[in-house]
């Protein structure tokens, strides 16, 4: 049984974080001492456009998040579907909301078993009128009292849970353009990718060279820019492309044009 105050240094921990790329990780380890889980995925809501990406440390089946769920999967998601119902801000489970919400065989047809997730708990917070943000806490066991002790350890916290996460996103822009771009936007569209793309994963510097990258530059040519030795980029490259779950070059400008495609 963890103590209270066991996630004091890591509250802490988040509140320095807030408005900074280090907030949703911070979020994570908080919440990791107050309950057990595998996995997490951060997403924004909203009712003007599609899910937003905003984190995740999945490490199985990944690719189902950005070739599946952002393409459509998501609308059968009970989660999706009880936030723009109007459901009231608060910790659910993926059981208890199928239930009230009505179970769609084609999101776990097509989608959620091949997760290999069991279960799940939502941190459904609403950040203004028109969007929410929602902390999927993932559960690859069967054990259905490892999802309903998290879920009794996380309701009494939810305010705090809640607070955190609108301090963190109340500025943050869920939507750029809901209209398609036109030739005179596609590379302000493009700039604003650059600018967004991974900033809640990733160190300043990281982000630095990871923009550069995504610019076309190699690493002899970065290593110019910031006056830095070409295996330093190198190392940061490969720390890049951890934290990122991904092995390649063509596999960062592939999720890079995911997130290109679902900020419109």
């Amino acid at each position: 049984m963890k103590k209270a105050e066991d996630g004091v240094s890591e509250l802490a921990g988040v509140i320095a974080a807030v408005k900074t790329t280090h907030f949703s990780s911070a979020l994570v380890q908080y919440i990791r001492t107050l309950c057990t889980f595998d996995c997490v995925v951060i997403l924004g809501y909203s009712k003007t456009r599609k899910p937003v990406y905003l984190y995740d440390n999945i490490t199985h089946q990944r690719e189902l998040l950005f070739q599946s769920y952002f393409n459509g999967t998501y609308q059968h998601d009970p989660f999706y579907r009880a936030v723009m119902s109007g459901i009231e801000p608060g910790i659910y489970s993926f059981t208890a909301l199928t239930k009230q919400m009505g179970l769609a065989t084609e999101y776990v047809d097509e989608f959620y078993t091949d997760t290999g997730w069991k279960n799940e708990i939502g941190i459904v917070v609403q950040i203004d009128n028109e969007r929410w943000v929602v902390v999927f806490l993932g559960f690859l066991s069967t054990q259905n009292e490892l999802h309903r002790a998290a879920k009794e350890k996380l309701v009494p916290l939810f305010p705090v849970l809640s607070a955190l996460c609108c301090q963190h996103w109340c500025t943050e822009s869920f939507s750029f353009s809901l209209a398609p771009p036109g030739k005179e936007n596609i590379r302000d569209l493009i700039d604003q990718g650059i600018a967004t793309f991974a900033i809640n994963q990733l160190t300043a510097r990281e982000l630095t060279i990871l923009q550069l990258l995504l610019q076309g530059n190699d690493s002899k040519t970065i290593a110019q820019q910031l006056a830095i030795s070409v295996g330093t980029v190198k190392n940061h490259r490969k720390h890049i492309y951890n934290k990122l779950h991904i092995e390649s070059q063509s596999a960062l400008f592939a999720m890079f044009l995911n997130h290109l495609i679902h900020m419109g």
